[in-house]
């Protein structure tokens, strides 16, 4: 009844990461910050049409369907489960974890994903 998704990235983390940008480098404020902005973050295309990011649109995806999500870097893990969000303060790690978990939906045979975003 559930499908599970983890991603592991070894770069430099997400708060070295959103500090490239002149807009967000002096607003950071450590590791837990910069997940929270990451998850939030709506980013421009190459067209100028303003989009949600990635990590915004996972978690919107585990917030519709009843899911979870665990996003990990640098010092600082964010976890949002029942639609509370909860940081803590975890052993280094240089790069990115995710951590998804969707609900299937029950409808019978050849049930699908509920994973549809507005």
């Amino acid at each position: 009844g559930m499908v599970e998704i983890a991603v592991a990235d070894t770069g430099q983390g997400i708060w070295s990461s959103l500090k490239r940008f002149a807009g967000l480098a002096d607003s950071l404020q450590g590791d837990a910050n910069a997940i929270l902005t990451a998850l939030t973050l709506k980013v421009k295309s190459a067209d100028n049409v303003v989009r949600l990011g990635f990590l915004n649109t996972l978690m919107a995806t585990a917030r519709k369907t009843g899911g979870e999500l665990v996003c990990m870097s640098g010092e600082a893990a964010l976890t949002m489960r029942g639609g509370e969000m909860r940081n803590t303060k975890v052993a280094y790690y240089p790069g990115t974890i995710v951590g998804l978990r969707l609900r299937l939906l029950s409808n019978g045979p050849g049930a699908t994903l509920n994973s549809e975003v507005e």
